[in-house]
């Protein structure tokens, strides 16, 4: 069976690519207090460790006896709802990067074990828990993806994939909107993830079947009514490294909120080949601020100058005389190629632009992109005019390309010695 390296990327299909996992500490803060936590560290217990037994079946035990007890006493009451159960294995799960090491220690066998059972009874539990306590658990089980990353993890990693699934299943259909869109959050972490060891082609496939399938939980929340759930759909979609995956995330840039399409120009700026650059300068007519200020704050990272940025502008206005403005500013612009606009002219739906486009062609050298464009025009365009334009820009191009490819003819002297030494030969 053949052996992939830790670093490949998996694809559904495609390439995804690692990156470090963010910590989302903000819910733990709140839930917390309200799980009646303290901001202080607690003093370590004075008794030895109380067994896990005993743990496990008190109902009301305390925070400082879930954190003596350890990892594998969670599981049952979180099973049975108690918030400080939940919330001793937050800390747990955020315990181990903030230690010194610079690697910290990877989860062993029992540790992957353990964990297994939370997010199983944290999934069947979920919704015996506040709205911030569930956002918590989804917190928890994202925290996997960074402990299971570590260098030689456990072989048996793969353990947590279907549990994990279940909680952010369980998120993903939420009541709450806020927690709909932290199961989005920690979803859009999963594309980038590997585990931290060398892979076979069976858990390869796996795992790419296991990402594929959370699409499945995103992409219905584009339509969701609350902003903050469509938001995270957003966010997920957009994090997809592959294109095709990614663009339903673009449906939002009809969306009614000024605020959800500027979001979408932000998170898809940098993609021209989802948003390219003439969706972007549409975009500039947005009559919304904040979202035409998006769009060419985008158009500016792509390195769009503000000449050109203005030129794009007036070229998609909806009113064909700003258009037909075009043809003139070219003639005057140095720091522009009249080629490229020129190429987009001739496409225009309004035929009196596309005809000056071509008249202005044919004060210039036709270049092969543009002798293309032509050519289609003048077989396909609905205008005689236009078509007739193009036609006699092509035939002048192909008479002027013959000329110059045809030797220079021959003198009065050179052409009497060879037709005598072609009479020769012939004898």
């Amino acid at each position: 069976m053949q052996k992939i390296q830790k670093n490949c990327v998996v694809s559904v299909p495609g390439q995804w690519f690692s990156r470090t996992l963010p910590v989302i500490p903000a819910a733990a803060c709140l839930f917390f207090i309200g799980c009646g936590g303290n901001a202080e560290k607690p003093a370590a217990p004075a008794n030895p460790q109380k067994p896990v037994a005993a743990i496990s079946e008190k109902k009301d035990a305390s925070l400082a006896d879930l954190e003596n007890a350890g990892l594998e006493a969670l599981h049952e009451p979180i099973r049975q709802g108690q918030p400080a159960a939940l919330a001793v294995a937050y800390k747990l799960a955020m315990k181990m990067p903030a230690q010194v090491e610079v690697s910290p220690p990877a989860p062993t066998t029992s540790d992957i074990g353990s964990w297994k059972r939370i997010l199983q009874a944290t999934a069947e539990s979920f919704d015996k828990y506040q709205p911030e306590a569930r956002r918590v658990a989804l917190q928890i089980a994202g925290r996997m993806l960074n402990l299971t990353s570590r260098e030689n993890v456990a072989a048996n990693w793969s353990d947590l994939l279907d549990p994990m699934r279940e909680v952010f299943a369980k998120g993903a259909k939420d009541t709450d909107y806020n927690v709909r869109a932290t199961a989005m959050d920690q979803v859009a972490l999963v594309w980038d993830w590997v585990p931290g060891r060398d892979l076979f082609t069976v858990e390869r496939n796996t795992l790419a079947a296991w990402k594929g399938g959370m699409l499945q939980l995103v992409q219905p929340h584009l339509k969701d009514a609350e902003i903050p759930s469509r938001l995270g759909a957003l966010r997920a979609l957009a994090a997809l490294p592959i294109d095709q995956a990614a663009a339903p995330g673009l449906e939002l840039l009809e969306d009614k909120e000024p605020f959800v399409r500027s979001e979408v120009i932000r998170l898809y700026g940098l993609r021209s080949t989802l948003l390219n650059d003439d969706r972007l300068l549409v975009l500039l007519y947005d009559k919304e601020q904040i979202v035409s200020g998006m769009a060419e704050t985008a158009l500016k990272a792509r390195g769009l100058t503000p000449n050109q940025i203005l030129l794009g502008k007036t070229m998609v206005s909806p009113d064909p005389k700003v258009r037909m403005t075009v043809i003139a500013q070219l003639d005057e612009s140095m720091d522009i190629d009249p080629a490229v606009w020129l190429a987009r002219l001739v496409e225009d739906r309004d035929a009196e632009i596309r005809l000056k486009a071509v008249d202005a062609i044919a004060r210039r050298k036709v270049t092969g992109e543009l002798k293309r464009r032509l050519q289609i025009i003048s077989e396909t365009d609905s205008s005689d005019a236009v078509r007739k334009s193009a036609e006699k820009i092509l035939r002048s191009e192909t008479t002027a390309a013959a000329a110059n490819v045809l030797p220079p003819l021959p003198s009065r002297t050179e052409a009497k010695s060879t037709s005598k030494s072609a009479t020769i030969r012939a004898n």
